[in-house]
């Protein structure tokens, strides 16, 4: 990166029983942030009244260097591993971040994901096996510094390199070689910012494929940190803020306009494609959604868009080529492999459906749906375990704040739709399909628990959860007959209250 787009974004990912540890290295770390080689951001400078989890995630999307403070208790941390480490693994792996453990205390962290990385201080010495920890900590920081001026483009020192006052027969080529030397540095310096600005833009079209928009947003934002007059991310940053229209008149107008300013970009298509849909003209969508994965055939969310079209006019296979399409170009997406598996639950293909939720992993909704087809087929304990295991998820701070949890649920119940946006109002959720576990098995107190529960925590959306819960046990009581009395029991008890 040239030296002269700021200071290089620092993300600290540690444990906090090593706050301690991490106050000493902010402290070393000090002079390079007076000199603006660095800015440093961990997530004890959340204010309150902010989302942490956003504001962890923005940061560790932005930052150029991510310093993993590393001990057993971060090894303990899921967050820290399952979130933070994987993100910034990624992002190292694709070039647009360097990522480097810090070892503070002795842990077994040889194989962890991170372990073939670079450590510091140097031969990974951790920072209190040292005698003097100032010394670990000035090492540290050296190592940070020259990682740093790499980045920038720049040398050691930080300044041009120094050469000799030259005798007077030689001073025009040493002026020469002097001029040519900082314009090679200027070059490298330029090549390197205009290459994190490619990668930023880069990843926003990623993820604009995959309908990931404000992550997206955050990669173009980025990019427009680095060079605001970036066409390319300022046309990505639009593009990725047209889903927040909630309102379709303003929808239709900002997706037109770009539209005719660029009728070739397929995602404006498959914008197009959603505008069509919101006014009810389906075929005018699939043309649309058409034309997208034509333009790019890589773009996930037009093949997922017109399985959705495709499921909604009954036509199952096609509907489902759509689907596995998508879900192979984005297999981290969980709403492709979710409709997927509700097309092999439609069709009482029960083996297939529970193959399909269960590839993935902690997304709440999988493991609830799992759980409807074990009432289908009346294996009530394994129904138990999954809606358990979907409470545990969603009570887990950390998995709930995962990207793929944040989005909505929708339930249909014939032709009319229940949307639960609130983590609380998923945990209600499940927590109400538990309470009709518990009954199926017997467990009376535990179902009348259950649902105390749901009725203290979310008393304004009862009446939508209890339509989503007995239009499911409906189902299910037309498909096996043997829970049908319970199931009648259970809806006279807790449904038609």
């Amino acid at each position: 990166m040239a030296a002269n787009v700021g200071p290089l974004e620092v993300f600290l990912s540690y444990a906090h029983e090593d706050a301690e540890l991490q106050d000493k290295l902010l402290t070393h770390l000090s002079q390079l942030q007076r000199e603006g080689v660095i800015a440093i951001w961990h997530d004890r400078q959340i204010t309150g009244g902010r989302e942490w989890a956003g504001d962890i995630d923005n940061h560790l999307q932005t930052a150029h260097l991510i310093l993993l403070l590393i001990s057993s208790d971060f090894l303990a941390s899921e967050y820290c591993n399952d979130v933070e480490v994987r993100c910034a693994l990624a992002r190292h792996e694709r070039g647009e971040a360097r990522v480097i453990p810090i070892i503070l205390r002795p842990a077994d962290w040889q194989t962890a994901l991170f372990g073939k990385l670079q450590c510091l201080p140097e031969n990974a010495r951790a920072v209190t096996a040292w005698r003097n920890q100032d010394k670990a900590f000035l090492a540290v920081a050296q190592g940070i510094r020259r990682v740093a001026d790499e980045l920038r483009g720049r040398t050691l020192s930080g300044r041009w390199p120094f050469l000799p006052r030259p005798g007077r027969s030689r001073r025009w080529l040493s002026i020469g070689l002097g001029l040519l030397l900082m314009g090679a540095t200027v070059l490298l310096g330029t090549s390197e910012w205009v290459s994190w600005q490619r990668q930023y833009v880069d990843q926003g079209n990623e993820l604009l494929d995959m309908g990931r928009y404000i992550e997206a947003q955050t990669a173009f934002q980025q990019a427009l940190r680095l060079n605001p007059v970036n066409t390319h991310a300022r046309w990505g940053a639009e593009k990725a803020s047209l889903p927040d229209l909630k309102d379709t008149v303003l929808f239709d107008q900002q997706v037109r306009r770009l539209y005719q300013s660029r009728p070739n970009d397929p995602h404006i298509n498959l914008f197009m494609g959603d505008l069509a849909f919101r006014l009810g003209k389906s075929e005018e969508a699939i043309q649309f959604y058409d034309k997208a994965r034509q333009l790019h055939p890589n773009l996930a969310e037009a093949y997922f868009r017109l399985g959705v079209l495709h499921d909604q006019q009954g036509e199952w296979d096609e509907a489902r080529r759509m689907y596995e399409k998508a879900a192979d170009l984005s297999p981290a997406t969980p709403k492709y492999r979710n409709n997927l598996a509700y097309l092999f639950l439609q069709k009482r293909e029960y083996d297939e459906a529970i193959k399909q939720y269960g590839m993935n992993d902690r997304y709440p909704l999988s493991a609830l749906e799992i759980s409807k087809i074990y009432w289908l087929i009346g294996n009530l304990p394994q129904a138990r375990d999954h809606q358990l295991r979907a409470i545990q998820w969603l009570e887990d701070e950390q998995i709930a704040a995962l990207p793929q949890n944040q989005g909505p649920w929708y339930f249909e119940i014939g032709s009319a739709r229940v949307e639960l946006v609130d983590l609380m109002e998923k945990r209600c959720y499940a927590s109400y399909a538990l309470s009709a576990t518990w009954h199926l098995l017997g467990r009376e107190g535990d179902a009348e628990a259950r649902l105390k529960e749901v009725r203290n925590l979310c008393p304004a959306r009862l009446t939508d959860l209890k339509d989503v819960i007995r239009y499911d046990l409906e189902r299910v009581a037309e498909a096996n007959g043997n829970l049908k009395v319970s199931i009648e029991s259970y809806r006279k008890r807790f449904l038609d209250e």
